[in-house]
């Protein structure tokens, strides 16, 4: 005789299937880890791959400069009135600095990994101005070695310089070299034009210099000058505007970029001249950085974050199978289904570090769809609904995809399509009679 009365596992079969469904999403998040880290993992290995790059290469370059460098003796007296006599330098800003700079990136590869570099052309142009000597307290100003000043500029990896840099001194050219006596900075390069002309009978002395350098990343100036003017342009559609000033209307196209600085004294706290290298430079640097947007490991990591929304989506898919179809899917069918969809990202990272992200998500997501869809008929016993869930699972991969493209609109695209998938569900199920559900 047939038991009237349903037993509490089946009085509450749908309520502890959907416990064990849950339970296995969670389960699922180990391997969603695993994979995240393996990411991390490949991204950390490109990194270091362009760190050997960048030290065989060029780094990231940052330029100080020009400056004004004016040799002088001074002298003091200490305790037992005797006299001691230094040469010292002193150091003036220009007046006005304008620079032209361009980019050219170029990429590099190594293995599977590519990289971006560049070279830059610069043009500096501006004046100086002579200054009144004033030399540190305590000390008395002997002489000031007029023959002996020098204008030097301060680059932060000397091996990306790629040419001769050419100098003009008041319309005169002249030759600059690194400096083996440094007074300026760690990788000087200087000019000694005023051995002919000599500085006491100038006013104002102008310069030109031509600097082509190489380097990775990124390019900064210092506003060094009392009025500091940079115009920036590349073929590069992804740059970034880095450091302590922001450029004036900016223009990015798709392939190239072109932006303008004009930063005054008021705008920065550094002297007009100095006797020894003040540190308020590196508060003040800017400049440009060439950035690869959304590079297959960055996309990757996003599509990732993604993996428990795609899992809970599909798995909410099968359950409502189960329930309006009056089927039963075996947990072990579930958890499955959920380890395919995380081979998904294991697929994509290997294929887009040879074929890029794109294509690898296209593949991966073709080959997960056709697993599962096939698979589905087994379980479902009709094409027709495993297609279903073919189709739906194809939604979600693209749906996601176009989150990840999306940069500035990601959120609002993502909630909105959450929202209307959920509202979806809720009207598919809308009629079901939950507390009237009997198990098959």
């Amino acid at each position: 005789m047939q038991n009237e009365h349903p037993t509490f596992l089946q009085r509450n079969a749908i309520t502890i299937k959907m416990v064990i469904v849950t339970v296995i999403i969670l389960l699922l998040l180990i391997p969603k880890g695993m994979i995240t880290s393996l990411i991390s993992e490949r991204q950390y290995r490109q990194n270091e791959v362009f760190r050997e790059i960048s030290q065989t290469w060029s780094a990231d370059q940052k330029i100080i400069g020009p400056v004004l460098s004016i040799p002088y003796l001074a002298s003091y007296y200490d305790k037992e009135n005797k006299k001691h006599v230094y040469k010292k330098y002193y150091k003036v800003a220009p007046q006005e600095l304008r620079i032209d700079n361009q980019l050219l990136p170029e990429e590099r590869h190594i293995g599977i990994f590519k990289f971006l570099v560049y070279h830059s052309k610069n043009d500096l142009n501006g004046h100086f101005e002579k200054p009144e000597i004033n030399v540190p307290q305590g000390y008395n100003l002997e002489e000031i070695l007029w023959n002996d000043a020098h204008v030097a500029f301060e680059i932060s990896d000397i091996r990306g310089i790629e040419d001769e840099v050419a100098c003009k001194i008041n319309g005169v050219r002249h030759e600059m070299k690194p400096s083996t006596h440094n007074e300026f900075g760690l990788n000087a390069i200087i000019a000694r034009p005023f051995s002919e002309n000599n500085l006491k009978d100038l006013k104002t002395i102008t310069f030109n210099i031509k600097l082509n350098v190489k380097g990775s990343q990124s390019i900064q100036f210092s506003p060094i000058a009392k009025n500091t003017q940079l115009h920036s342009q590349g073929q590069w559609g992804d740059p970034r505007f880095i450091g302590s000033f922001s450029p004036e209307s900016p223009e990015i196209e798709d392939k190239s970029f072109s932006a303008q600085w004009n930063i005054l004294e008021y705008n920065r706290n550094i002297p007009e001249s100095w006797n020894s290298l003040p540190s308020q430079f590196e508060p003040y640097y800017f400049g440009v950085e060439l950035i690869q947007m959304n590079d297959h490991y960055q996309k990757s990591e996003r599509s990732a974050k993604y993996a428990l929304l795609i899992i809970a989506l599909t798995f909410l898919a099968f359950f409502l199978s189960e329930v309006m179809m009056r089927l039963k899917v075996h947990p072990i069918q579930y958890v499955l289904i959920g380890l395919a969809l995380c081979i998904f990202y294991i697929l994509l990272l290997s294929l887009a570090e040879h074929w890029g992200f794109n294509a690898a998500y296209a593949l991966s997501g073709l080959a997960t769809v056709l697993l599962i869809s096939t698979y589905s008929k087994s379980i479902f016993s009709s094409w027709k609904p495993a297609l279903l869930s073919g189709l739906g699972l194809a939604f979600f991969y693209a749906f996601v995809f176009v989150v990840i493209q999306l940069e500035d609109y990601a959120l609002l695209a993502g909630s909105l399509g959450l929202f209307i998938i959920l509202a979806g569900a809720m009207y598919l199920t809308r009629n079901i009679k939950w507390y009237q559900l009997k198990t098959t």
